[in-house]
C-alpha cells in the first residue's frame, strides 16, 4: 500500500476504499452487470455512428442537388426517350432468347 490509500495492482493504480473488489474474483451478478453496460455502450456507439452516417449522406445528396451534379449528360441532350425505347426492345429480345434456351434444354434433358 502506498500513501493516500492507493494500491498498485499488476496493471493499474487504484484506491481500495473506492473500488474494493478490484483485483478480486467477480460474482455472476457483477459479470452480468459489466457485460450489460458494455453491450449498451457498444450499441450506443454503433447507433451514433449510423446517425452521423445518415446525416452526412443527406448533406452530400443536398449539396449534389444544389450544384446540379445529379443531371446526366443524356438527359440534357434530350435523347432519353430514344434510349429507353432501345433498352426496352433489347430487353424483350433477351427475354425471348432466354425462354428459347430454357425450352430447348428441357426438350433435350428430360
Amino acid at each position: 500500500m502506498l500513501k493516500d490509500g492507493l494500491h498498485k495492482n499488476r496493471y493499474f493504480w487504484y484506491c481500495k476504499t473506492e473500488y474494493p473488489n478490484i483485483g478480486g474474483p467477480m460474482t455472476i451478478l457483477e459479470m452480468f452487470e459489466q457485460s450489460g453496460i458494455l453491450t449498451l455502450l457498444g450499441m450506443g456507439v454503433v447507433f451514433g455512428f449510423l446517425v452521423i452516417l445518415v446525416l452526412f449522406m443527406n448533406l452530400v445528396a443536398w449539396i449534389i442537388r444544389l450544384l446540379g451534379w445529379d443531371k446526366d449528360e443524356q438527359e440534357s441532350n434530350g435523347s432519353t426517350a430514344a434510349g429507353a425505347a432501345a433498352s426496352a426492345a433489347g430487353g424483350a429480345a433477351v427475354v425471348a432468347a432466354i425462354t428459347a434456351a430454357v425450352n430447348e434444354y428441357r426438350k433435350t434433358h428430360q
